[in-house]
This record gives C-alpha cells, structure tokens and sequence, in this order.
C-alpha cells in the first residue's frame, strides 16, 4: 500500500514538473515573440503616427488646393454673370462712339441706328436804320442772342431702309421749345422713297441748305421774303426718286408754313408775311435737281472748304415750285438755280445764283413778285473763306410786299475751326431803300424807304 502510494505521488510530481516545463517550455518562446511584437508595434505606430501627420498635411494642402478651386470656379461664374448682364446693356452687339463726325448708336447688322445732334449758335446782332423817326439821325439796336439752339435724333430702325429724324428748337424770343422736324422715310424700291411728317417744303436750295451749313450768318433777305421764309415746314407726304446725277422729290401737303398746326386749321394759320387772310386748304411741290458733272457725293451748301473731300469741280442745276390753296386765294412760288463749285481747298470757289417767283390770284386779281439773288466764296486758306451776296426783289404793285423794289448786299467770312462744327462768321449787309417787311430772324427791320445797315457776328457749334 505504501509502496503504491509512494509511487502515485513520483508518477504525480513527474506529471506536474512535465507539465510545467512544458507549459515554461511553450510560455518562454510566446513571451519573447510578444515582447519583440511590442517594439515592433512601438515603431510602428511611431511610423503610423508620422503617416497620419503626413495625410493630415496633404489633407490640409488638398483642403486648399479644393478652397482655390472653389474660388476659381466662383470667380468664373461672377465672370460669365459679368459677361450676361454686358451682353444685357449692349444688346447683342449694340455699339456707340464718335465715328471722327458724329456720335453713333447703332447694333450689329446696323437695323437699329440712332445719332443724336445738336446745333448752338450764339449772335451778335448791330441794326443801324435810316432815318428811323422822320429825321436825319440813325437809330441802332444792338445785342446778342442765342439764335439756334437745336437738338434731336436721327437714324434708322428694324431696317436700313427706315429711316427717321426728328428735331427740336428753343425760340430765340423767350426760349420755348418747338417742335420742328419729325419725318420717316421708306426705300422701298430702287431709286425710290416714301416720305411723310413734318419738314421743310423742299423748293428753295438755299432753304433746304442747313442753316449750320450757310456760308453768310444766315440766309438772304429775299430768300426770307419770297422763298423759303415764305413757303417754310409743311406737314404731309411725298416720293424721292434718285438716280445717278438726278433727284426728284414730289409731295402733297397741307400748305405752306403750316408746321405745328392741326388738320383743321383756322384763320390765321397761315404765312407771315400772309398771302391771303385765310388759311391754307392744301398743296402741292416738287423739286428736280441734276448734276450736269462732277462727283454727286457734293453735300448740299455753298462752302468751298468745309470738308466736303471732293477735288473735282463740279455744277449742278435745280428747279423748284409749290402751289398753294386758300380758298379764294392761290399761290405759285417757284424757283430754279444753279451753284458751281471748282474743288475744295486753299484757292478754290464756288459760284451760286437763284431766281425767285410768287405767283399770286385773288379773286379776278393777279400779282407777280419776283426777284434774283447771287453768290461768290473764295477759299483764302484752308480754314477762312470771303463771300459776297447780293439780291434785288421786284414786288408788284398788287401784290403782298407792296410795290417798292429793295437790294441786298453782304459781305463776309469764315474761319473754320473744325468745319462747319466749329466755326465763327462775321458778315456785313447793306440794305438800298430798307425792306417792306421785317426779319428779325436775320436781324432786319421794318422800314421802306429807309436804309438799314447789319453787323453780324456769330459763332456756332455742332455736336
């Protein structure tokens, strides 16, 4: 029994110790793998902490790389914003500037067009007249005065050949504002043209010459008389046919000198000086013009200098006539003229000359008034010319400017400073035996029999 149980207890301690060596045996190797596992995890998380510091630096430089994108893609679309609201004012290709002679605002294909102008003329007017009270003494008058102070616009619309011009004025005595132009013009065929509005009645060619374009301060005494001061703006509608040398215009309208009224016009309503007491019913015009040679790209107006760029000489001939009826009462004013022009620059010239009709019939009475008007402009130097005008007027004994024949003569010049945009012109006129009618336009009194002389001096501006 005691043997047995002695050699339980070896087989048990031999059973222990091998257990413990081979659990120190299989312990040891795992305590040092994980002793190694440590150091190893120490450096790599030493490693990982330097890759995520490394990431966190790349992150922070992609975070802004994306930031200067972002910004970049903002700034190009406040750019295209930029761009959609440009296109918004310019309208699709609208443009504007000053073309070197006007200013211009137009689109691209040129349908839309508009050019605003403006003409400001500042005069000083001396009128010394004869024997004003009776006596021998003279009496004068003299001051400035804003003559013309216009403004308006001019172009075309939804087509280049729609055309347009419209134009306002202050009046030189208390400076209201008056409608005077405001015309439409269709081609709606080669060579041809619709027109209707208000306008002047185009018989007279110094009339119908602009007045920033004249080369005296302002037109004649018998063009004011007898011509275009008589027949003046009309309302209605008329053709233009142009061809080469040949341009002829005809219409049909209310009457002379009836701009700015209504269509059913009263007494009154009518031209001053007044053909007839009664207003007009309506009438009729026309005007033919041809160039007999030179360039027809001539602008109309008598200058020599002005900046018309043509060297050629050049002549052309004109007729004009515009019958008006009053009721009991006609009128036939007409005219025919011819200006020549030998080139443009220092020492070239132009000639002009102008008869003037009125045919008048009232009742069983008839009166014929007419009269003859001559020009000549030299070009001294290329900015300053001189002229002379003179006209002789033969009213008839029954006819509306009494019986008494008047002259005119003037003399004068220019000096351009950037054309007729830019210019002053100082004028002198003598008046033989007075005028039988005033024309305070053109710084005339009233006084028959009376000789008048007309300082003028006037500068002007074109924009």
């Amino acid at each position: 029994m005691t043997t047995n149980r002695s050699n339980l207890k070896r087989v048990a301690f031999a059973a222990a110790s091998a257990a413990a060596v081979a659990t120190f045996g299989f312990a040891a190797p795992a305590l040092a793998e994980e002793e190694m596992s440590s150091a190893e995890l120490l450096k790599k998380i030493e490693e990982l902490q330097k890759q995520v510091e490394s990431l966190q630096s790349n992150q922070e430089a992609t975070t802004r790389q994306l930031t200067a994108a972002e910004i970049d893609a903002a700034v190009a679309r406040v750019l295209d914003d930029a761009e959609a609201r440009s296109d918004m004012l310019s309208m699709q290709g609208f443009t504007a500037g000053h073309n070197g002679k006007e200013f211009v605002l137009q689109n691209e294909d040129g349908t839309f067009k508009l050019v605003p102008n403006f003409q400001f003329q500042l005069r000083w007017v001396s009128n010394i007249l004869e024997d004003a009270g009776g006596g021998s003494d003279f009496e004068s008058d003299e001051g400035f005065e804003i003559r013309r102070m216009k403004f308006g616009v001019k172009g075309n619309a939804f087509s280049k050949d729609l055309k347009y011009d419209f134009k306002w004025a202050t009046n030189d005595d208390g400076g209201a504002l008056i409608l005077e132009d405001a015309k439409i013009a269709w081609a709606f065929a080669d060579n041809w043209t619709f027109f209707a509005g208000q306008f002047k009645d185009p018989v007279h060619f110094e009339e119908i010459t602009s007045s920033s374009r004249q080369m005296a301060v302002d037109r004649s005494l018998i063009n004011e008389l007898i011509g275009g001061g008589l027949t003046d703006r009309v309302q209605g509608a008329g053709f233009t046919y142009e061809q080469d040398k040949l341009k002829a215009t005809f219409l049909y309208h209310d009457g002379i000198n009836t701009d700015n009224t209504e269509f059913a016009r009263e007494a009154g309503d009518g031209i001053t000086p007044s053909i007839s007491p009664d207003p007009p019913q309506f009438g009729g015009a026309a005007r033919v013009e041809y160039l007999v040679f030179g360039d027809s790209a001539v602008k109309k107006d008598f200058a020599t200098i002005a900046g018309n760029g043509v060297d050629e000489a050049s002549l052309a001939v004109g007729v004009g006539a515009d019958f008006t009826d009053f009721g009991d009462e006609e009128a036939l004013i007409h005219t025919a003229d011819v200006i020549y022009k030998s080139g443009e620059g220092q020492g070239s010239y132009s000639l002009f000359a102008a008869y003037y009709g009125v045919y008048t019939e009232t009742g069983m009475d008839t009166g014929y008034t007419y009269g003859f008007e001559g020009l000549a402009a030299y070009a001294v130097t290329e900015k300053m010319d001189v002229f002379a005008r003179g006209s002789f007027t033969d009213p008839d004994d029954d006819g509306f400017l009494g019986d008494d024949d008047f002259f005119e003569a003037t003399v004068g010049g220019n000096y351009y400073f950037a054309n007729h945009s830019a210019k002053v012109t100082v004028d002198v006129t003598y008046l033989f035996d007075g005028t039988p009618d005033s024309a305070s336009g053109i710084g005339v009194r009233s006084g028959d029999d009376d000789d008048q002389i007309i300082v003028r001096g006037q500068f002007q501006l074109l924009i």
